[in-house]
This record gives C-alpha cells, structure tokens and sequence, in this order.
C-alpha cells in the first residue's frame, strides 16, 4: 500500500483483513495519504493467534 501510485483527486477506501493489518492501512492512508477518515472503511475479521470462537 504504501508503494501504490494513488490517483490524484477524491478516493474510497475498504481494507478488510487481520485485525492490526487493516488498523495500520487506515493509519496510513489517514495520515500518510491524507484521506478523509469518513472515506476509508476497515473490518477486521481474525486476529493473529486467535481461534474462532
């Protein structure tokens, strides 16, 4: 993500992957990219060293 040539202008964002990789690709595209927070979604759906249940 953080070597993606992003276009320039208004962008959407949905990060969906273990929990603490989706945290730090908002992170980054908020701070780094300057996306608008209200224009990047992200869903954690497991956790690294968690079983499901």
């Amino acid at each position: 993500v953080k070597a993606a040539n992003l276009p320039d202008g208004p962008a959407y964002a949905f990060v969906a992957g273990e929990s603490q990789l989706a945290i730090g690709v908002r992170r980054h595209l908020v701070n780094d990219r300057k996306f608008d927070k209200a224009d990047v979604t992200f869903t954690g759906f497991w956790r690294v060293g968690k079983s499901d249940g």
